[in-house]
């Protein structure tokens, strides 16, 4: 099946989420000790042993990874849900904490998006990322009497960890690196905002819990974005984009016309394209789930992209970093890395430096660096 152009290190993972999608044209797996070694390596580095442990647990013994491998994937499994009943305790007394002092907000991506999956409890956790409602000003003040010392950045600003676990406020959702194209996405969270803070969904942990989530509209627009902005900047791994995989399920389809109008107005239509080739590719995603729909050209683009990269592009080999890297080495590696994308999303990419130019300057002048 390998006509798409992938590395044919990542097949044995590529083919292994075909079969857990039930992707039709998929033949039998019958993997080598070798081949499963690399689907579990691949796995962990995109951050899916959780979420695909229920189809490998459920072959016949014949068709198994070998024993050190299914009890290794086992044991991450176990791990992770553990971490997502301590993530999801962080959120609900993070969540309880803003409110008691008067600030209404929603948890975005992590915990929320995990409640669109078959097994929630398996889906890789990160930190909380809290969206708070007010003005940058007010948050601000608030948050820095428990985080004197944390950093602030254009869309968050560090908050002490909640029960060993990271912590992003933010004042908004994310951003756009045109400065047009940016007014525009500001005032789409401006005019969603109220709708998010008063969204709560049901825990699916028997807890009896809830958590302010953003709605599956909102996510579809926004968790794009999110994906757009991590492979523009370091990479983004496929637990992103599974994450997209369902909330596009999620979406009802009276949505998708407004939901493709928002691409369209933030200039995201080429990059949702591309997306829902991956989408369809490596999830089987149908037809008639598509936003737009899809175009090979780009979209094999991203999917290498995303198969070399890695969760948030960790292992990526073409990226030299440094042990202590100054920011002025940052930039010129950013730069350097962003050049391959100019041809698919010009705008952006090229924007890019403009705003991270913009953004040192800003924390410079209001002394938002990191203090030591």
């Amino acid at each position: 099946m390998n006509n798409l152009g992938i590395d044919q290190r990542h097949m044995p993972l590529v083919r292994l989420l075909r079969k857990t999608f039930a992707l039709p044209t998929e033949s039998p797996l019958a993997f080598s000790q070798h081949e499963w070694q690399q689907a579990f390596d691949d796995a962990r580095k995109q951050a899916l042993v959780g979420v695909l442990w229920p189809y490998v647990s459920s072959l016949q013994e014949k068709e198994r990874p070998p024993r050190d491998v299914l009890l290794r994937w086992y044991a991450v499994a176990e791990q992770i849900k553990v971490m997502n009943e301590r993530v999801n305790a962080a959120a609900i007394d993070v969540v309880k904490t803003f409110a008691a002092n008067g600030f209404r907000s929603a948890v975005l991506k992590g915990q929320g998006l995990a409640l669109l999956y078959p097994h929630p409890e398996l889906r890789n956790p990160g930190d909380v990322d809290l969206w708070v409602e007010g003005e940058r000003k007010q948050v601000l003040e608030y948050v820095r009497k428990m985080c004197p010392k944390g950093e602030v950045r254009y869309h968050h600003v560090d908050y002490p960890p909640v029960n060993g676990v990271e912590v992003e406020v933010h004042f908004t959702p994310s951003w756009m690196n045109s400065c047009l194209t940016n007014a525009k996405l500001q005032h789409y969270f401006k005019q969603q905002s109220a709708l998010q803070f008063e969204h709560f969904e049901l825990l699916r942990n028997g807890s009896g819990a809830t958590l302010p989530v953003p709605t599956e509209s909102f996510n579809a627009v926004y968790v794009l974005i999110h994906i757009y902005r991590h492979l523009l900047g370091e990479g983004i791994g496929l637990r992103q984009v599974m994450d997209y995989y369902y909330v596009v399920k999620a979406l009802p389809v009276d949505k998708r016309e407004q939901v493709a109008a928002h691409f369209e107005s933030l200039n995201l239509t080429s990059f949702a394209r591309a997306l829902m080739y991956v989408l369809q590719q490596l999830f089987g995603l149908s037809s008639n789930c598509f936003i737009v729909p899809p175009d090979e050209y780009s979209g094999r683009f991203v999917m290498d992209e995303i198969l070399r990269s890695g969760n948030f592009g960790k292992y990526d080999e073409r990226l030299k970093r440094k042990a202590n890297e100054t920011a002025l080495y940052r930039f010129v590696r950013s730069l350097y890395r962003n050049v391959r994308f100019v041809r698919y999303f010009p705008t952006e990419t090229l924007c890019d430096p403009l705003f991270k130019l913009w953004q040192f300057t800003w924390q410079h002048l209001h002394r938002y660096r990191r203090k030591n």
